[in-house]
């Protein structure tokens, strides 16, 4: 849904203000000059990756309006339609505006993200309020094959299904969420924290694998730097699929592993499956095919 409206032609500041509060919507209200003075706690939970400009550290302060031009100037058309809607709400030409862009995704769908600006009434009377609802919209997609881990699993199947098949998997796997939040893990995945040492509250159910990546990528690990970037990347619905090799440890000495991550789209949604394969074992994963119910 989009911000709430009011009856009148433009929004008060305190009809912005609940509008923020209100909707799932990422919304920031910006000045006269184009900087943000206020944004949701869904735009700040948010790394807006799908926006028309992708600002991950767009906070209070920030020149988002410059950031449109740049953007602009560099050949994103859609960051220049919305440079070119503000700039005419906020010199009185326009009380409201909406945008719609689509984005094709390499994993068969399509991404539409709609801008809505309207224009608030305040003592700075250029204030703008810019909302962003992002939708995907499913499209055929191939089945997710994992050949190290002698996993398959056709388009279209279920959550639970899945998941009853990763417990055979020797892969440890995990299933993530489109904000990198695990919402599932293998029986090797739960062995191996355990044997490591590691903390479930961080590498289990619930955690965010994204905050892990990110801290890892933090400490100058250039191969965790580059695995956090494509797995956002498929976070996003821009790639398939992604390997990479990396070392890995919680609480004990690193191993290398072999990481993947795996766009998904499920029945019941879609999400991204990571599986880590450990290159040291000397047991390979038997190369049969696991098969979920649709």
């Amino acid at each position: 849904m989009s911000a709430p409206k009011s009856n009148s032609q433009t929004l008060t500041l305190s009809e912005a203000n609940f509008a923020m509060d209100s909707t799932p919507d990422r919304c920031v209200l910006l000045d006269g000059a184009g900087c943000i003075v206020q944004a949701n706690d869904a735009w700040s939970r948010s790394s807006r990756q799908t926006d028309v400009v992708p600002l991950e550290n767009a906070r209070e302060g920030a020149d988002y309006m410059a950031a449109m031009g740049r953007a602009a100037l560099n050949g994103n058309r859609e960051a220049g339609s919305m440079h070119a809607q503000i700039r005419k709400i906020q010199t009185g030409g326009a009380d409201r505006a909406r945008l719609e862009f689509d984005r094709p995704l390499r994993t068969g769908g399509v991404v539409r993200t709609v801008a809505t600006i309207e224009r608030v009434m305040g003592r700075d009377q250029r204030l703008v309020l810019v909302a962003f609802t992002t939708e995907v919209t499913k499209g055929a997609v191939r089945p997710t094959v994992i050949p190290e881990a002698g996993f398959s699993v056709p388009a279209g199947s279920r959550f639970d299904r899945l998941t009853e098949a990763l417990e055979h998997c020797t892969a440890h796997a995990a299933v993530l969420d489109t904000e990198g939040r695990i919402v599932a893990v293998n029986a090797a995945w739960r062995r191996f924290t355990m044997d490591a040492g590691g903390d479930p509250s961080r590498t289990g159910v619930g955690a965010d694998y994204l905050a892990v990546c990110s801290a890892a990528a933090k400490s100058g690990d250039g191969r965790a730097n580059r695995f956090l970037r494509e797995l956002q990347a498929v976070l996003r619905g821009e790639r398939h699929t992604f390997t990479a090799d990396a070392r890995v440890g919680i609480g004990g000495e690193a191993r290398p592993f072999r990481g993947r991550a795996t766009a998904l789209n499920l029945e019941d949604g879609a999400f991204v499956l990571v599986t880590h394969t450990d290159l040291d074992a000397a047991r390979t994963p038997t190369p049969s095919t696991v098969r979920t119910a649709a």
